[in-house]
């Protein structure tokens, strides 16, 4: 089982956030919240030294295709769950070990985040031999880390993880938005089932920082590739129904399939998001 399927958990904190701290599941006596500390915990001893440490994408270690692969977006979902875990629980130790994870990914040892020039590498295979990086940009992985930095700043009050997003963004706009719209490289026509959906999570948590930085210019420059992108899918890709395709850079006339659904649905709920958002909540609140 991929780590990554597990830590999909993020949205049993969402709906902790939503319901309350003591709400449970339906028809069970499990809290949301405490089905994702459980979670963390057992997600924190998949790692091992090699390459410095991080954790791996997939549970099982004798796989030989995956089972030594260590995903970005894996040590990326990781620190978000524990950083809004943290603001409902003050669970202190998923919080540090998500900030052992911050300071792995962005160190030499697994050269995935480069501070400076703001890329992100997809992951690593991970061997006693050597630590072979895959280089592939996906949106997926700049939205999820710049959510992520964005939830441990409200997490720590630290600013040194907002000023560390700033990198990070400008490198996804010219990566993903060159043209003021957002697209996946593989667009329009060589991208697979998974990656028609990896701008819905690029989008949502480029709100996420949008309501966390104190950096107006980085506030601005957000809301301008999330309205642009709105008005191009809305110019060209969505009928009268709004059933609307998800290659909006590319002027797709409108689809009806689910993944194209969720991903423009996305993108209009990150438009509300930025100019009409809730009230931010207090830290711990």
């Amino acid at each position: 089982m991929r780590c990554i399927d597990s830590l999909i958990i993020s949205h049993t904190v969402a709906a902790a956030e939503y319901f309350g701290p003591q709400a449970k599941l339906p028809k069970s006596s499990e809290t949301w919240i405490h089905l994702a500390q459980k979670t963390l915990r057992q997600v924190e001893p998949q790692t091992n030294q090699s390459c410095g440490g991080g954790l791996f994408w997939y549970r099982t270690r004798s796989d030989p295709d995956r089972g030594s692969y260590k995903a970005l977006i894996t040590n990326s979902e990781f620190i978000s769950v524990a950083a809004r875990g943290y603001l409902i629980t003050k669970d202190k130790n998923a919080l540090e070990y998500a900030k052992t994870i911050i300071e792995w990914v962005i160190g030499t040892s697994s050269g995935l985040a480069d501070v400076k020039t703001g890329r992100l590498q997809d992951g690593l295979k991970a061997t006693k031999e050597s630590c072979t990086i895959t280089p592939d940009e996906w949106s997926y992985n700049y939205g999820q880390w710049l959510g992520s930095l964005a939830w441990m700043h409200r997490a720590t009050e630290d600013q040194k993880y907002l000023d560390m997003a700033s990198p990070f963004f400008y490198r996804s706009l010219k990566v993903f938005a060159p043209s003021g719209v957002i697209a996946e490289l593989c667009e329009p026509d060589s991208c697979k089932r998974d990656p028609k959906g990896f701008k819905a999570i690029y989008v949502r948590n480029l709100v996420y920082l949008h309501q966390e930085t104190n950096d107006q210019a980085l506030k601005k420059d957000i809301q301008n590739v999330i309205d642009t992108s709105v008005k191009a899918m809305v110019k060209t890709s969505c009928d009268a129904d709004f059933n609307c395709a998800a290659a909006w850079a590319a002027g797709r006339p409108p689809e009806k399939n689910v993944r194209s659904q969720h991903v423009s649905a996305a993108l209009l709920v990150s438009a509300v998001g930025i100019h009409r958002p809730p009230a931010k909540a207090g830290r711990g609140n």
